[in-house]
């Protein structure tokens, strides 16, 4: 198959929805070992996930005497998800960071659809400057800007502050090596952040965006502690039933 076939076919097979994990950290420290400290993160993840408290903390009791050190939570999902899929990923985020960080004293993982973390110390409402990059596409090398694509992102992160539950998205048509594609930018504080918080952080994940729009990505996340800012193509149809952009590309490609 010709290699630019087999490019675009993978692109669309990416831009399938679904809950994928963008990245994940661990922070492994001696206290994470502990027996007890790891079961005040199993109830702190169970509250978190059952929807007891967006925030959790261990509860006191006799295990806090043996181990005074508490557990910090936070769990939220984007504000584009349905409560249905919301479930499943704190499901499969609270799984995959038993898994990948086993004795952790904290972990954060960051999924297209939500957001987890726990720690030994108190962060909630405490805001971090750090951005994670993901290490999906995006280049770095420069390149024409691309104007949309830049004024996109501006307006989601400027509106998001303003909305109750820290979100907003918009989208715009354009294209894509030579394909007619619509561009949805997407941009989500953390709720325990306060207004002007929250758009601090976003205003910090623009200038880390811009190294993003120059050059060909179909799609890019900008990640830290506090909020993320995305962006991803979906290749348009003239079947507007079709939703699956690799079937329309073989029809495309005459594949």
């Amino acid at each position: 198959m010709n290699p630019t076939i087999k490019f675009l076919l993978f692109l669309a097979n990416l831009m399938a929805a679904s809950a994928t994990v963008l990245h994940w950290t661990c922070n492994t420290t001696e206290q994470g070992t502990n027996r007890e400290y790891q079961q005040k993160v199993e109830s702190v993840l169970h509250n978190l996930l059952e929807g007891k408290h967006q925030f959790s903390e261990s509860p006191q009791g006799a295990q806090a005497a043996i181990n005074e050190s508490k557990v910090y939570g936070l769990f939220q999902c984007m504000g584009d998800v349905s409560q249905y899929d919301c479930n499943i990923c704190g499901q499969e985020a609270s799984y995959f960071v038993k898994q990948n960080c086993p004795g952790s004293a904290g972990a954060s993982l960051w999924s297209n659809w939500c957001f987890l973390r726990f720690e030994a110390y108190d962060f909630i409402s405490k805001p971090e400057a750090h951005f994670v990059n993901s290490g999906l596409p995006c280049s770095k090398s420069g390149g024409k800007s691309v104007g949309s694509l830049e004024k996109l992102m501006q307006k989601v992160a400027v509106k998001a502050p303003d909305q109750e539950n820290y979100f907003a998205s918009e989208s715009v048509g354009g294209s894509f090596l030579n394909l007619e594609v619509e561009i949805k930018g997407r941009a989500q504080c953390w709720k325990d952040l306060s207004k002007e918080d929250c758009g601090k952080c976003l205003w910090n994940g623009l200038k880390e965006m811009e190294q993003c729009y120059g050059g060909k990505n179909s799609k890019a996340e900008i990640l830290s502690q506090n909020c993320v800012l995305t962006y991803g193509m979906t290749f348009l149809t003239k079947d507007s039933s079709s939703n699956n952009p690799g079937v329309w590309l073989r029809q495309r490609l005459g594949k």
